[in-house]
């Protein structure tokens, strides 16, 4: 059908729909009324959310850099916007936790936008996860793993919050924890070279060196720029 600015995200609702009855998954009550609520009014805000996300895939320096911009520039069109707001948090976060920086200063703008989406919308997954991923950058990691625990109550199909709370299992060394939630991050975006990469060191860590490499090497073939993989 003809995309418009008036059907857009109606016709989003409509293929997640589809999309969640081929994978034969079940959303919770939650999750449908959330997938048939409007995110924003603004389409270009909606845009700039888009290839944010896009961006922050391989999480490069350049990429980390260019998803801040987008989302500084969603915030600036929608200063009330929960989800710009927990964005801009991660990827702030992301350049400090990936060692692309090493900057005080950018991590207190992490809390600060990570904070103010928690403030605009507790219910929000993404806000809690963000948080989480500041609590694991400052080496919290039990307050992070609560964070990221938050986030699946609020949302149990939110591979983020899995993803993250594996990397913040792993800081703990819970060896049986993190496999755990890493496999399920896994199967809800098989797609993501971050979540393979912790699966990977999780597996690592319970000595299937076999399936960590298993693992590496489809990072290396769907993902090539994600240089993080090297570590593995």
């Amino acid at each position: 059908r003809e995309l418009s600015a008036e059907n857009i995200f109606e016709l989003q609702s409509e293929l997640a729909a589809k999309i969640m009855t081929e994978l034969h998954t079940q959303l919770t009550a939650d999750e449908k009324s959330r997938s048939h609520t409007q995110p924003t009014a603004d389409l270009e805000t909606y845009r700039l959310l888009v290839e944010g996300r896009q961006a922050l895939i391989d999480r490069s320096e350049e990429g980390f850099r260019a998803a801040q911009s987008l989302f500084e520039r969603a915030v600036e069109r929608d200063s009330e916007h929960a989800l710009a707001w927990a964005l801009l948090g991660a990827a702030l976060v992301g350049l400090v936790d990936y060692r692309h920086l090493d900057s005080a200063d950018v991590l207190q703008q992490a809390e600060t936008a990570c904070g103010r989406a928690m403030e605009l919308d507790p219910s929000l997954a993404e806000s809690h996860s963000s948080w989480g991923g500041f609590r694991s950058c400052v080496r919290d990691a039990p307050g992070a793993i609560a964070a990221h625990g938050r986030a699946i109550e609020l949302r149990p199909s939110y591979a983020g919050a899995y993803q993250w709370s594996c990397w913040s299992h792993l800081l703990l060394g819970h060896s049986a924890e993190a496999p755990q939630v890493g496999e399920k991050a896994g199967r809800l975006d098989p797609l993501d070279p971050a979540a393979a990469s912790n699966l990977a060191i999780a597996r690592l860590a319970t000595g299937d060196a076999e399936g960590a490499l298993e693992l590496a090497r489809r990072i290396f073939t769907q993902h090539p720029g994600f240089d993080y993989g090297l570590c593995i």
